[in-house]
């Protein structure tokens, strides 16, 4: 097979991989827009995080002091870190939303919530992302 015709069928692999996780993705986005998590206030946040990274096969999951959540996939030579914040400001008129921001309703495509752009989707889409070029 010419190198062309391989790195196209890695391709065809990533994007198959992505489409089974997308489900499990989203799932996990929308669980994390139902926590509050305002500054100073992320602690389950964190832990839901913590327990989605075990489930997908991190090693060495943990809080440490400053607050973040680590975690290890794979076991290449390099190292890749991903920065997300979890925290969000708070909800000053909920009347403001067109849907309560945490109810993680997702309504034609889209997910409504606080955080899910600013960065709740962000982090969903880095913890699945690495855990799936873990399966490459």
């Amino acid at each position: 097979m010419d190198q062309s015709a391989s790195g196209n069928n890695e391709f065809e692999t990533v994007v198959s991989l992505a489409k089974e996780a997308a489900p499990r993705c989203t799932e996990f986005l929308r669980d994390l827009v139902t926590v509050p998590s305002p500054s100073r206030g992320e602690r389950l946040a964190c832990e839901r995080v913590m327990r989605e990274m075990e489930l997908l096969g991190f090693r060495d999951v943990h809080l440490d002091e400053m607050g973040s959540v680590l975690g290890r996939v794979g076991s290449g030579p390099r190292v890749v870190a991903f920065d997300a914040h979890i925290d969000t400001v708070g909800i000053s008129n909920p009347t403001h939303w067109r849907y309560d921001p945490f109810r993680g309703i997702i309504t034609g495509g889209t997910l409504f919530g606080r955080g899910a752009s600013d960065q709740k989707g962000g982090l969903a889409a880095a913890v699945h992302g690495a855990a799936l070029a873990d399966q490459i």
